[in-house]
């Protein structure tokens, strides 16, 4: 287990003036049903930095930026869970959300994480899932048997969710 860091106020204050703009408009703002869930959620936000910087490990094999957005979005949408059953609301009723900047932050996730595979690893990857080929037609491209590139595919995608962090994870599902 690493050892956690140390924090300073200067460090900390420095991190989230970086980082504010995102945590406010891309997960509190979205998020907040309403003015007084807005600093509850900056709580949260904050709260979720702080620990963020304490934990990080480069063994996540992804940035420092997107490990804070995946674990203060996690929180913050459990929080407004929790906010809406308290207030009784159905959250089956509601729509499930996907904004733009939710899209582009997995797809530069996915991209940091493809960029860790070797070569023919994210070529079969792409392939299959952004092309949507079969292992038999993406075999015929690159030369290869089926079974191999069934193989080759197994182990990229074990490889990438190895890279996640635990709680990106359940983000991600």
């Amino acid at each position: 287990m690493p050892k956690k860091r140390r924090i300073t106020k200067s460090y900390f204050n420095y991190f989230y003036d970086k980082l504010e703009w995102m945590l406010k408009n891309n997960i509190v703002f979205k998020h907040s049903l309403s003015e007084s869930d807005i600093d509850d959620y900056l709580d949260i936000a904050q709260r979720g930095l702080l620990y963020c910087m304490i934990h990080f490990d480069q063994r996540y094999h992804c940035s420092m930026t997107t490990f804070v957005y995946a674990y203060v979005e996690q929180h913050v949408r459990n929080q407004k869970r929790d906010d809406l059953k308290a207030r009784s609301v159905e959250t089956d009723s509601l729509p499930i959300e996907r904004s733009y900047t939710e899209d582009l932050d997995l797809k530069i996730l996915v991209e940091e994480l493809l960029d860790k595979l070797s070569d023919i690893e994210r070529e079969v990857v792409r392939q299959k899932w952004f092309e949507n080929q079969t292992l038999e037609e993406i075999a015929e491209n690159i030369g290869m048997s089926r079974a191999r590139v069934g193989q080759i595919s197994q182990r990229a995608m074990s490889k990438m969710k190895d890279m996640l962090p635990d709680n990106l994870s359940e983000v991600l599902a």
